[in-house]
């Protein structure tokens, strides 16, 4: 009885409680693990949140999808513990929907994103989702991409051209940027891209190519990082 009420103290202590979701979240199906930890009584739901929301990278789930899902009164609770997180790039049709999800929530604490880029599609021009009050430094894109002969760039060129020209409005203080898979960019439109980004001090383009049938990173930008 004793030894019973000994751990029952030890797994009401925020310390030990940490030490137990942190290891939790490194295993596998954690995010189903951690919710169920949550259930156990409102002690424990206070105290695995923050480890359950902190990276959403390998929940399969993006922001605005998850958001969607979750009352506007509560959606701010969650979004002031998400460190990472994915996006998924929206079409203008479905614009006004995704960034409501968003719409007014403030990220303290999110500093990377990755945003994937399925096929825009020429009838449904692509939109960057509005995230507002973030402080993300580090982005990293993945458009679809498929080796295969011949390749199939699920984005293209003048689609590109759209998307970089959104990013810095919403994600102005990127230090980091990332093409995660092979695009097709002309360099012009990424040397405005990189001049709009006055905090920016690495750029990754080595998967960039300008044309079809190219190597990646064919070009050497004028724009450079600042010592």
């Amino acid at each position: 009885m004793a030894t019973d009420t000994v751990v029952q103290t030890a797994l009401l202590l925020p310390e030990i409680l940490d030490l137990i979701f942190r290891h939790v979240h490194g295993t596998y199906c954690s995010h189903k693990d951690l919710a169920t930890c949550g259930l156990v009584n409102r002690f424990w739901y206070q105290e695995s949140m923050p480890n359950l929301w902190r990276d959403l990278t390998t929940s399969n789930c993006t922001l605005p999808s998850l958001f969607h899902n979750i009352g506007p009164a509560r959606r701010q609770f969650y979004a002031n513990f998400i460190e990472r997180a994915d996006l998924t790039l929206a079409g203008i049709s479905t614009a006004a929907e995704t960034d409501e999800a968003l719409h007014g929530l403030a990220f303290p604490r999110l500093t990377v994103l990755k945003i994937w880029v399925p096929n825009p599609g020429y009838d449904d021009p692509p939109h960057v989702p509005s995230i507002q009050n973030h402080r993300i430094v580090a982005l990293e894109i993945d458009p679809h991409y498929e080796m295969c002969y011949p390749e199939f760039f699920g984005v293209l060129e003048e689609e590109w051209e759209v998307i970089l020209e959104q990013i810095p409005n919403v994600f102005p203080d990127l230090e980091r940027f990332e093409f995660k898979d092979c695009s097709l960019v002309e360099q012009r439109v990424l040397e405005r891209f990189a001049g709009r980004l006055p905090r920016l001090e690495v750029l990754d383009y080595s998967l960039v190519r300008s044309e079809y049938g190219q190597s990646a990173c064919p070009y050497t930008l004028k724009w450079k990082p600042r010592p």
